[in-house]
């Protein structure tokens, strides 16, 4: 049965601060919040509540009863936190939770990025995540609201990765302290936030084979950090949006699959796509030479390379299995170079040409290998 969503209970004696929380996330998060019992909230921006947007959730969560500052601050910048914080204190009671969803985003190749860019992107996240840390020693929470960018990478935001794969990081080493914090690190979200916001962004990530999480899932992702605030055993972070490759068909071979940070979800993805037969495509792919070794004629030897082949195939050209025909030739496949090195004496060729050729080398050639242990005799 499905577990229960976690039910958090903050406490109504106690300021909660969000910050860098005037965006699309941090908005439903305040909301959120004041549901699950706080009294308190205080958001920390560059900007203070100027926009339209923060002057009407400040109104909006103040007719609920709760007590809502919006304070001008740079995280960064270490003296003005530590006033914000005496600040704060005068007014409200102690601080017992952060939520930090501050980010500058610097866009530019890595060899084109200034280095006034380059810090700019890493301040909120790097010294933000610092200062916080050393000036709010006693917390209930410390919660960074991050991106899976740190973890997967991606082209023209060096910096952005860098600065989230700092917090993950971070994350692990409160842990160590014996202090609680986790990492959320966010991929696609639809309805609310950064990428929401941005169309373009959005269809590049389903593009790339990403999946998206509704608005009422990354609630429920922070309220299960907020349940559990100290993730010591979980390595300190939490991602989302690898998915097992819902917008790119189910297919196991896409690209945002090969990395070698996306191995664990390949190997789930293999055993979960396609049921039954994405095993056996694992499997086909790790034991030819088990199958070889067993193979009582030449016409299975034959069957069980050409699948294998097949599966290679997919996984390089990263298609989809039923998509590699072994019927086609090769260069079908824009494979013409390779067909060469598989054999010079027949242009073009067929798949299973190819490994007939393969095997009919000569006798003394298939006898080697077979004393090798690769092929059993007819």
């Amino acid at each position: 049965m499905p577990r229960e969503a976690p039910k958090t209970a903050l406490k109504g004696n106690a300021t909660y601060l969000l910050v860098g929380g005037m965006g699309g996330i941090g908005r439903a998060l305040a909301l959120k919040l004041v549901e699950s019992g706080a009294k308190n909230l205080v958001f920390l921006s560059r900007s203070g509540a100027t926009s339209p947007v923060a002057k009407d959730l400040t109104t909006s969560l103040q007719a609920t009863g709760a007590t809502v500052l919006a304070l001008k601050c740079d995280v960064s910048d270490k003296q003005e936190v530590s006033a914000t914080i005496s600040r704060i204190k005068e007014d409200l009671p102690p601080i017992m939770g952060v939520f930090h969803l501050a980010m500058v985003m610097r866009s530019a190749l890595f060899s084109n990025m200034t280095l006034s860019d380059y810090t700019s992107s890493l301040a909120p996240k790097v010294s933000g995540t610092w200062n916080l840390h050393d000036l709010l020693p006693d917390l209930d929470l410390f919660v960074l609201v991050s991106s899976f960018v740190g973890v997967i990478g991606n082209a023209s935001q060096a910096a952005y990765s860098a600065a989230s794969s700092f917090q993950d990081a971070f994350s692990t080493y409160r842990n160590k302290l014996g202090l609680p914090a986790i990492t959320i690190d966010l991929g696609l979200v639809t309805e609310i936030g950064y990428v929401a916001d941005r169309d373009i962004l959005e269809s590049k990530l389903r593009s790339q084979g990403y999946e998206d999480i509704s608005a009422a899932e990354c609630m429920a992702i922070i309220e299960e950090a907020i349940a559990q605030p100290f993730q010591s055993k979980n390595g300190g972070n939490l991602i989302t949006g690898f998915g097992l490759g819902r917008w790119s068909g189910g297919d196991v071979h896409h690209a945002s699959h090969q990395t070698p940070q996306s191995s664990h979800v390949r190997r789930l993805a293999l055993s979960a796509a396609k049921g039954g037969k994405a095993k056996e495509e694992a499997a086909v792919s790790f034991n030819v030479r088990g199958m070889l070794r067993s193979a009582k004629s030449l016409e299975i030897a034959e069957g069980h390379v050409l699948e294998a082949l097949r599966v290679k195939l997919a996984s390089l050209l990263m298609l989809s299995l039923d998509d590699v025909d072994s019927s086609r030739p090769m260069s079908h496949y824009g494979l013409d170079s390779l067909v060469a090195v598989v054999s010079a004496r027949r242009d073009p060729m067929n798949c299973e040409e190819h490994v007939t050729d393969i095997f009919r080398t000569g006798d003394a050639e298939l006898d080697s290998e077979r004393d090798r242990g690769y092929g059993a005799s007819p």
